[in-house]
């Protein structure tokens, strides 16, 4: 038998729900779900403790009590522990004004970053596989050790075994936290692990997708059941496995593929080695590109966002002082110009140029004085709000469009390449042939 443990938080209709994991919806629409045996199903979360039961028939443990649902439950540990967090976030936001960033906490709840993370656990298939009570057992007992390894920054939200289904299996969700900078805390996954002492697996190189903190705590965890297994007396297959095809690791992808092209005898060993070279190229080589245009949309955002804001900053301060820079060399030179023509005046008494020059060495030093409240008059005019925000969302825009259009060409060019690699090795199979 095989021990399959399956990470997510996200699928094709956003981050999961945890109303399937509860029941909490109507069973008699759910033809793979058997409603007699849905009453056998455990449920478990850190408020309520246990209860069994399925949708409205849930029955709590402690008697004449409302039960509230997984949805209702994740809720409010998040507003009890994350509240804090994201009341300040959004104070920071409103004051500097960036009203498009302010966040409600079921927008924290359904964000994929920040939303609880769901692990199923199973043990066989249909054909082969254990009892729901030895499922139970060894699943609490991974929790409890998994609460004592990683509880500080880790924490079971709920959890539910259900029996109504084809083979046993258990939903398990959790949440990664760790203070913000601010010492306020918040759901972080990267930064919970590194608290815990996590390293990434290649410490010399920069974090990415393949290079994470995140690798290192899923084999732990895993080791961590196989060794609690291993108490069992269970022999099982310790290949990993994911839940199914799709959610394989494309290096075991590839290790299967291989398999099955020497299992059915199809290809000659050239063949196969030059197919498994192939893949791992193109892997690599699809792997790295990916590194490099790694900024997804909203972190793209985040940066034109902070880049605008601090060049228009620093553009609206160089352009006023050289704008009255200049316009104080003009003025200056003008006074100058009058000084000098009076005193070469020979058609003015020396009493007249003598008053004349008081008087312009008079405006000369008013006109100094002057020229520094005009600087801040313009700046303030330049910095308002409503014309800051005007003109950094036409920058932005500009921005935006450009980084997106280098993006799309990048993309081509990868694909282009690709495929142009791609024709190059049929062709030369095709020669060697």
């Amino acid at each position: 038998m095989k021990l399959t443990k399956h990470n997510g938080r996200s699928g094709k209709n956003g981050a999961y729900n945890p109303k399937h994991n509860d029941r909490e919806f109507d069973l008699d629409n759910s033809e793979h779900i058997d409603n007699e045996r849905a009453l056998n199903n455990i449920y478990w979360d850190r408020f309520q403790g246990y209860r069994v039961g399925s949708g409205e028939q849930l029955e709590s443990r402690l008697e004449g009590t409302e039960v509230k649902s997984f949805e209702e439950i994740e809720k409010i540990f998040y507003q009890y522990f994350y509240g804090p967090y994201l009341e300040a976030q959004n104070e920071r936001h409103e004051k500097a004004r960036h009203y498009d960033r302010i966040r409600t906490m079921d927008d924290i709840l359904t964000n994929p970053k920040t939303c609880p993370e769901e692990t199923i656990l199973q043990i066989g298939k249909l054909e082969e596989t254990v009892s729901p009570e030895v499922l139970f057992t060894i699943a609490t007992e991974y929790f409890e050790e998994f609460e004592k390894r990683y509880g500080s920054h880790v924490h079971i939200i709920d959890w539910a075994l259900h029996v109504d289904e084809g083979t046993p299996h258990i939903h398990e969700r959790h949440v990664f936290d760790a203070p913000d900078e601010y010492g306020l805390l918040c759901p972080r996954q990267e930064k919970a692990l590194e608290e815990l002492g996590f390293q990434l697996p290649e410490p010399d190189k920069k974090r990415s997708k393949v290079n994470n903190r995140k690798a290192v705590f899923d084999k732990e965890c895993r080791e961590l059941l196989f060794a609690i297994t291993d108490k069992h007396k269970l022999e099982l297959d310790k290949d990993p496995v994911y839940g199914g095809r799709k959610y394989l690791e494309k290096q075991d992808y590839i290790i299967q593929k291989q398999n099955e092209m020497i299992a059915s005898g199809e290809d000659t060993l050239s063949d196969i080695l030059s197919k498994i070279g192939d893949a791992q190229t193109s892997l690599d080589e699809k792997t790295e590109k990916l590194e490099e245009m790694n900024l997804k949309i909203s972190d793209v955002d985040s940066l034109i966002e902070e880049v605008t804001d601090i060049a228009y900053e620093k553009a609206a301060e160089i352009i006023t002082e050289e704008v009255i820079a200049d316009t104080r060399k003009k003025d200056l030179k003008f006074i100058d110009e009058m000084r000098n023509d009076y005193a070469k005046s020979s058609k003015i008494s020396e009493s007249t140029k003598s008053f004349a020059k008081k008087l312009l060495d008079s405006l000369e030093t008013r006109m100094k004085k002057a020229f520094g409240m005009v600087v801040d008059s313009v700046k303030k005019v330049i910095t308002a709000p409503e014309t800051k925000q005007r003109v950094k969302q036409a920058v932005k825009e500009e921005t935006r469009t450009s980084i997106m259009a280098r993006m799309a060409e990048a993309q081509r060019r990868v694909q282009a390449d690709d495929e142009k690699r791609r024709g190059n090795r049929i062709i030369n199979r095709g020669v060697e042939r």
